[in-house]
């Protein structure tokens, strides 16, 4: 038998079938008799539509529980945390799926397993692969436990299950759902931890082996629908100032590739998007530094400016001095503001409401860091005023702002990207870094800003 990567259970005998373990068996007739050759596999029937069958499934009638009837998923997206938290930003991690932040979570799926022939509990691994099926996230005790629905239905599902981009989500501990002796917080490399890492390109596996050496069956689904393309690119240009002509960068290059690029891909991958350099020749006193398939422009300040205490009016000068692309993000790297800020940004609805509109257009895809002062989400946050574009006219100057009641208690300013608050120093599964699907105080749809709108600076994949 061949493994199923349909999860449609439609199953035939095939000749071919290897046996389990010393299962084939050949015998000779008579030298002067024609050669016969048996083959005996020592497998039981199979009866066709009743093998083993392992799926994703979502939660149809949002209950929190994948019964028998929930609906098989085709593809599998990254988990938002939109209802992850409590009282004071507590995160939300008990035993009971409605008040744990896996079980909860907008995006959560969980693994189906149908098998006649067991019964009670079976167990699943799951892991996340490259397009080539490379592991990508794939801990040696991966399993996941599914519990039969009802005595003898021969239908298993398991607690909810969640997608992440970082590293810091993912070593998160889980309660697993699981009652009695068997409940409790699971870590990484634990079975029954509920979390797997991923990015745009990976796919989710479910493997389900009923017996230690029998037939493993496989499903595997895209993250993000891929057919119709639901995957989004935001090419991203990146300059960093010399502190004098000349001079030093203001910003170490390794601060750039290994924590606010990674950091950047991270957040806009939980939304589907893929976050690529590019650069455009044109900048004078520059030069092209590369890392691997990323780049950024390395660039003298142009005269006059002082990279540590940077105007608006510098900004401006700076938009025009640096090469831009149509419609295409450029994130700066400065020494520090005049205005005391840490980073700063020129969202469109802020060049439009602002007393030179034409005047100001360069400023308009612009984000600004002061790396010195800020942490790694501080270059995320500035390019999401720039894809949000959330009206400078309302009160929160383009931040966000919590609902009241009960869902600004799940989704509050401390946990989001565009917090108004400091950003830490630090990378947390609790730090502001999360972008939701829901409106926030202002009526602002973060998601749907951002991809129903769409942003101008996204491109089909």
């Amino acid at each position: 038998m061949a493994d199923d990567t349909t999860g449609t259970g439609s199953w035939a005998l095939t000749h071919e079938a290897p046996p389990r373990e010393h299962g084939v068996e050949e015998t000779a007739a008579a030298p002067a008799a024609r050669t016969r050759r048996r083959i005996q596999v020592n497998e039981p029937l199979v009866i066709v539509g009743q093998v083993p069958v392992v799926e994703f499934v979502t939660d149809a009638d949002n209950d929190h529980v994948a019964d028998a009837t929930g609906s098989v998923a085709r593809f599998a997206r990254v988990g938002l945390w939109d209802n992850a938290f409590g009282a004071g930003g507590a995160l939300l991690n008990n035993a009971a799926e409605a008040t744990n932040f896996v079980g909860a979570d907008s995006r959560r799926f969980y693994v189906r397993v149908r098998d006649r022939g067991a019964s009670g509990q079976v167990r699943v691994y799951w892991k996340t692969v490259y397009p080539n099926r490379r592991d990508k996230d794939a801990p040696a005790r991966g399993y996941v436990t599914c519990v039969e629905t009802a005595a003898g239905s021969g239908i298993f599902v398991s607690k909810a299950l969640m997608l992440v981009t970082d590293g810091a989500d993912a070593v998160q501990r889980t309660h697993n759902g699981l009652t009695g002796d068997a409940g409790g917080l699971r870590a990484r490399d634990e079975p029954d931890h509920r979390l797997r890492r991923v990015n745009v390109f990976t796919h989710v596996v479910a493997e389900y082996r009923p017996n230690p050496r029998g037939t493993v069956f496989r499903q595997q689904i895209p993250v993000f629908q891929r057919n119709p393309e639901s995957r989004k690119k935001l090419p991203l240009q990146i300059f960093v100032l010399r502190r004098v002509a000349g001079g030093q960068p203001v910003t170490a290059f390794n601060t750039i590739w290994r924590s606010d690029l990674r950091v950047i891909r991270q957040t806009y991958a939980r939304l589907g998007i893929w976050v690529h350099t590019v650069n455009v020749a044109g900048t004078p006193n520059s030069r092209v530094v590369r890392d691997g398939i990323d780049s950024l422009v390395e660039m003298d300040p142009p005269a006059g400016i002082n990279v540590g205490n940077l105007s608006v009016a510098d900004e401006k000068t700076l938009s025009n001095t640096a090469a831009s692309m149509l419609s295409t993000v450029r994130l700066f790297y400065v020494g520090a503001f005049a205005s005391g800020n840490g980073g700063e940004a020129s969202p469109d609805s802020a060049i439009a409401a602002s007393p030179d509109p034409a005047g100001n257009m360069p400023l308009a895809g612009n984000a600004y860091v002061a790396r010195a002062v800020v942490g790694p989400y501080a270059a995320a946050h500035e390019i999401g005023h720039l894809l949000i574009d959330k009206s400078r006219l309302v009160v929160s100057s383009g931040h966000y702002v919590a609902p009241a009641g009960a869902a600004g208690t799940l989704r509050p300013d401390t946990r989001n990207l565009m917090s108004p608050a400091a950003l830490p120093l630090r990378e947390t599964a609790t730090a502001p870094k999360r972008l939701w699907d829901n409106d926030d105080a202002d009526a602002y749809n973060q998601h749907q800003r951002i991809l129903v709108r769409p942003s101008r600076f996204l491109r089909n994949w």
